[in-house]
C-alpha cells in the first residue's frame, strides 16, 4: 500500500506542487490539499500516479540489465557460418576466419 511518505518523495523527484496535480487531476488545488494528507489514506488517483512511476522505474531497471546482458554476449560477426541440421559446426563461403572454439555462433 502506497503512503503519504511515498507521495511526497514523488512529488519531490517530479518536483510538482498541488497546483500542478490540481491541473493534471482536474480538481482545485484545495481539494488535492484536503486529499492528500499524513493522517487520510491516499486516493486513487494518488496512488495510481506512485503506481505508475514505479512502473516505469522498473522498466528503466529491465532496460539497463538488458543492456548490460547484450555488452557481455558475444554478437554474430559478419559471417554466414552456421550450425547444420545436425549440430555441426559449418563456415560459409564468406572465409570467415574465427576459431571454431571462439566463434560466436559455437559459445
Amino acid at each position: 500500500m502506497y503512503t503519504y511518505d511515498d507521495w511526497k518523495a514523488l512529488t519531490a523527484k517530479l518536483s510538482i506542487t498541488n497546483k500542478i496535480v490540481a491541473e493534471i487531476t482536474g480538481l482545485s488545488e484545495q481539494t488535492v490539499k484536503n486529499q492528500i494528507s499524513p493522517s487520510k489514506k491516499l486516493p486513487t488517483w494518488a496512488r495510481s500516479m506512485i503506481y505508475m512511476d514505479r512502473q516505469e522505474s522498473i522498466q528503466d531497471l529491465i532496460k539497463e540489465a538488458k543492456n548490460v546482458l547484450n555488452d557481455e554476449i558475444p554478437q554474430k560477426p559478419n559471417c554466414d557460418c552456421y550450425i547444420d541440421h545436425q549440430g555441426f559446426f559449418r563456415r560459409g563461403k564468406s572465409g570467415c576466419k574465427i576459431s571454431k572454439e571462439n566463434h560466436p555462433i559455437w559459445i
